[in-house]
């Protein structure tokens, strides 16, 4: 569509209109891995990765996501400094 904003110009619009208001911008993309979540990774001071104990609920989830990364052609995406896992209310860095 002509003269429609990219996803990631629209995201980083939102966001820099958002942090004008706002000390903190929190975005919960829930499951999704799509474009407006991958516009939002480079913008991010932190990433949370949420997920529950069940072992296999875990692989997964950590699996898809190192498979992402290796796929992935934008470096800042996945800076693993900035990001946590969150299992049921334990922290770690990953």
């Amino acid at each position: 569509i002509e003269g429609a904003p990219s996803i990631l110009e629209y995201i980083q619009s939102l966001i820099a209109a958002l942090q004008e208001q706002y000390d903190a911008v929190v975005i919960d993309a829930g499951r999704s891995w799509g474009l407006a979540t991958f516009s939002a990774l480079p913008l991010s001071q932190s990433v949370i990765l949420v997920s529950d104990d069940d072992r296999t609920s875990l692989n997964l989830s950590i699996d898809h996501m190192l498979r992402m990364y290796r796929e992935s052609d934008d470096p800042a995406e996945f800076d693993f400094s900035r990001w946590r896992i969150v299992v049921n209310g334990v922290t770690d860095k990953i």
